[in-house]
C-alpha cells in the first residue's frame, strides 16, 4: 500500500470517528469508568481515537499545518505561564484535559466533501430526533407515572448532573425532560442542533418535506419540554445568521421583518401579561440581575470574574483553580458563603478560559474558532458551536471539542495526493476537490 493510499484510509477513518463521536455524545450520562472525579465516556475515547489517527498520519508524512501548530503553541505558553505563577493551586487533571483537547484540535483536521458532511448530518439528525422523541415520552411519563421514564445503568452514571429536575409554574409542578442526556439543558441544545441540521438537509435537498416537518416539530416539542433556555439561545443565533444572509443576498426579505415583529410581540406579552407562563419567563429573564440565580451565574457572573482577573493578573489563575472565584466573592460579596459557587461560578467556556489561562488563552480560543470551516451551510453549525462555550462551561468536556472536530476540515487538500492514488478513488477525489 502506497503512502497516499494509507493517508486516504486514515482520512476516511477520521470521518467515521467524527460521526461516532457525534453519536457517542448522546451517551455522556453513562460513564465506562470513573478516574477520581473524571468520567471516562465513549465520547472521550472517540476523541483519543482521533489523536491516535492523527499520529498515524504524522508517521506517514502528513503533519499539522503551521496555523494550528501556532495556536496550540500559544495555548501551551498560556498554560505554562499560568501554572508557573500559581504552583500552589496547580490542578493536574484540568491541565491534562487542556492538553488532550488541544491535541484533539491539532490532530482532528481532516478532508471531506460537502456530500460526505451531509451524510454525517443525516445520520446524526435521525439519532438526535429519536432521542428527542423519547424526551417527549419522558415528559408525559413523569406526569402520568408511566414505565421507562428513566434509562439508568447502575454504577455507570456520570455524577454531578441533575437529571431529575422539576419546575413549578404557578401551582403546577412538572419534571423537566432530559431524554438520556446529562440534564434538561443538554436535551434542549441537542434538539436545537437537530433542528439546525434539518434545515441544512432540507435546504440541500437531502430530506423530503414530510421528514423535515416531522423532525422540526419533534425537536421543538422536546426543546420546550426540557424547559431550558440554552437550546433556544443557540438556535436563535443560527436563525440570526440565516436572517442576516437573507438581507445580504436580498432574498426572503419578509422573513427578517416577521422575525422582528414576533420578537417585539413576545417581549410585550412577557412584560405586560399576568399569565403564569409569562410570569415564569419574566422571572427567568430577571435572573440575569442576580449573582445567586441560574441566569446570573451562567451569563453575567463569569464575565465579571473574568474582567476582574484580566485586570489584576493578565495571565490567569491556572487550569481548574477555584481560588479566583473565592477571592472575587470575598472582595465584592464579603461574608457570603461561596462554597455553593465553586463548581458553577464559571459556567461559561469563554469566562473559564479567560480566568484560567488569561488573555493569551482568550486570544487562543478566538484564533482556534477562526480556523474552523464556516462557508456554505457550515456557517449555521459554526454559529451553534460559538454559542456552546457561552451557554455553559463546556470547555473541558468532549461536547465542544467533538463539534470543533466536525468543523476542523477542509475540502481541497487531496489534490496533493491525486497523482498517486489508485483509479478507483478518482471519482471521490474529484468530488472532494470540486
Amino acid at each position: 500500500m502506497t503512502r497516499s493510499e494509507k493517508l486516504y484510509k486514515l482520512n476516511r477513518a477520521k470521518q467515521i470517528i467524527v460521526l461516532i463521536s457525534l453519536l457517542s455524545l448522546c451517551l455522556d450520562a453513562y460513564r465506562i469508568v470513573g478516574l477520581g472525579t473524571f468520567s471516562v465516556t465513549l465520547s472521550f475515547l472517540s476523541l483519543i481515537a482521533l489523536i491516535f489517527v492523527g499520529l498515524l498520519e504524522m508517521d506517514n508524512g502528513l503533519y499539522p499545518d503551521k496555523k494550528r501548530l501556532f495556536i496550540c503553541a500559544l495555548f501551551a505558553l498560556a498554560i505554562v505561564i499560568s501554572v508557573l505563577f500559581n504552583l500552589r493551586i496547580f490542578n493536574a487533571n484540568s491541565t491534562m484535559l487542556y492538553v488532550v483537547f488541544l491535541l484533539v484540535y491539532l490532530f482532528s483536521h481532516h478532508r471531506t466533501s460537502d456530500a460526505n458532511m451531509l451524510k454525517i448530518l443525516w445520520v446524526v439528525n435521525i439519532v438526535y430526533t429519536a432521542l428527542s422523541l423519547y424526551g417527549i415520552y419522558q415528559f408525559g411519563a413523569y406526569i402520568y407515572n408511566l414505565p421507562l421514564s428513566e434509562i439508568v445503568i447502575p454504577g455507570h452514571m456520570t455524577p454531578g448532573y441533575n437529571t431529575t429536575d422539576t419546575i413549578s409554574i404557578g401551582d403546577f409542578t412538572i419534571g423537566r425532560a432530559h431524554s438520556i442526556y446529562l440534564e434538561p439543558s443538554t436535551l434542549s441544545q441537542f434538539a436545537a442542533f437537530a433542528i439546525i441540521i434539518s434545515f441544512i438537509l432540507f435546504g440541500n435537498k437531502k430530506i423530503k418535506i414530510h421528514w423535515f416537518i416531522i423532525s422540526v416539530i419533534i425537536n421543538l416539542l422536546a426543546m420546550f419540554m426540557a424547559v431550558a433556555g440554552t437550546g433556544i439561545l443557540a438556535f436563535g443565533v443560527a436563525v440570526l445568521v440565516f436572517l442576516f444572509m437573507c438581507i445580504k443576498n436580498r432574498k426572503y426579505i419578509a422573513l427578517p421583518i416577521i422575525f422582528v415583529i414576533i420578537v417585539i410581540a413576545a417581549v410585550v406579552f412577557v412584560f405586560t401579561s399576568d399569565m403564569e407562563i409569562a410570569e415564569y419567563i419574566k422571572g427567568r429573564i430577571m435572573e440575569l440581575t442576580s449573582s445567586q440565580m441560574s441566569g446570573g451565574i451562567r451569563f453575567v457572573t463569569p464575565y465579571l470574574i473574568a474582567n476582574w482577573v484580566l485586570s489584576t493578573w493578565f495571565f490567569g489563575y491556572s487550569p481548574g483553580s477555584d481560588s479566583y472565584v473565592i477571592r472575587y466573592y470575598q472582595k465584592y460579596h464579603p461574608g457570603r458563603n461561596v462554597t455553593m459557587f465553586d463548581s458553577h461560578a464559571i459556567a461559561s467556556g469563554y469566562g473559564k478560559v479567560a480566568t484560567e489561562l488569561g488573555g493569551l488563552g482568550l486570544i487562543g480560543i478566538v484564533l482556534l474558532f477562526m480556523t474552523l470551516r464556516k462557508n456554505s451551510f457550515y456557517k449555521y453549525i459554526f454559529a451553534f458551536v460559538l454559542m456552546i462555550p457561552f451557554i455553559g462551561g463546556n470547555l473541558l468536556q468532549p461536547y465542544l471539542w467533538i463539534l470543533v472536530a466536525l468543523l476542523n476540515s477542509s475540502p481541497r487538500e487531496w489534490l496533493i495526493y491525486e497523482r498517486t492514488l489508485p483509479s478507483w478513488q478518482t471519482s471521490e477525489i474529484a468530488e472532494i476537490a470540486a
